[in-house]
């Protein structure tokens, strides 16, 4: 992933493959082997014809979700914060060690990843940063740069989660809550692109004479579009990347609004966008800009 800027649309793509990776609870009348770790998508097809024959369809459960760390291990101290920025060697729990994921979250270009202990751990995968599940009896295909390592146990399945990162502008921040991180870090965050309205977008573009796109790419405006998304979005609204904002009223805002929630819908879907080495967390390339 060198040189390849990762964005808040790659780390949204990175927690909804989490969440689509899913084992097989209970067969029914499918093919589908109890304790198979599948992505949610296929058993979805699966199950929807088996239905249609009225037949049972399998049972599914999120693999990430529920599952307890058995154990964690840092590879490089200075890839780690604590809340405060408190020195001191890393203790396994500071990593959530003994503990059961509960939530994933994100906003913007941070994902947290929160336990029934309380603790949550917040991470950023800055520009080549790589967060990957790797379920028992596979193996990671790139073994160098990994920063952190969590071995997870759901049921009887157990796995991998491993976060790489060769160029080291991401990093671990640990927080005992919720609350402490929104306070402490994402307090100060601009709005989400996923979920921006034609009112707020207005609001954040406010009267600047700088182009739309560049406005769109401002880090102090949405939380990371990316350069694909920006484009493809203001395509899609009709509005050449050149106007500058000042010109975009209310209801061309609105249009815009819609069109990016829209574009990076697509793309997450679709599992982002792969222009070099970006891959999800199942390894997958992006397969929107293709």
């Amino acid at each position: 992933l060198q040189g390849v800027k990762i964005n808040d649309k790659h780390i949204e793509v990175i927690i909804r493959q989490m969440l689509r990776k899913i084992e097989i609870a209970h067969s029914g009348d499918t093919a589908l082997l109890r304790g198979e770790q599948l992505d949610r998508s296929r058993v979805t097809d699966v199950n929807e014809r088996i239905e249609q024959q009225g037949k049972i369809p399998a049972r599914l459960e999120p693999v990430l979700l529920g599952a307890s760390i058995t154990a964690a291990r840092l590879h490089r101290r200075d890839v780690f914060q604590r809340q405060g920025n408190v020195r001191g060697k890393v203790r396994p729990h500071e990593l959530l060690a003994g503990a059961t994921i509960t939530q994933l979250l994100r906003h913007g270009k941070n994902l947290a990843i929160v336990a029934d202990s309380g603790g949550v751990l917040c991470i950023h995968l800055g520009m080549s940063g790589q967060l990957r599940f790797i379920p028992d009896g596979q193996r990671l295909d790139q073994t160098d740069h990994v920063h952190a390592i969590w071995n997870v146990q759901r049921n009887k399945s157990e796995g991998t989660l491993i976060f790489r990162d060769p160029r080291r502008f991401g990093g671990i921040w640990a927080f005992d809550s919720i609350d402490s991180l929104r306070e402490h870090r994402w307090y100060a965050l601009v709005p989400d692109p996923v979920i921006i309205t034609g009112e707020l977008l207005h609001t954040q573009l406010c009267a600047s004479k700088r182009p739309i796109e560049s406005a769109l790419l401002d880090q102090a405006v949405l939380a990371g579009v990316g350069n694909i998304y920006a484009d493809e979005a203001l395509f899609a609204a009709r509005i050449h990347p050149g106007t500058k904002v000042h010109r975009v009223d209310a209801h061309r805002s609105d249009t815009l609004a819609s069109c990016i929630i829209e574009i990076l819908s697509r793309a997450i879907d679709r599992r982002g966008s792969t222009i070099r080495s970006y891959v999800d967390s199942t390894g997958q390339g992006g397969g929107f800009a293709q």
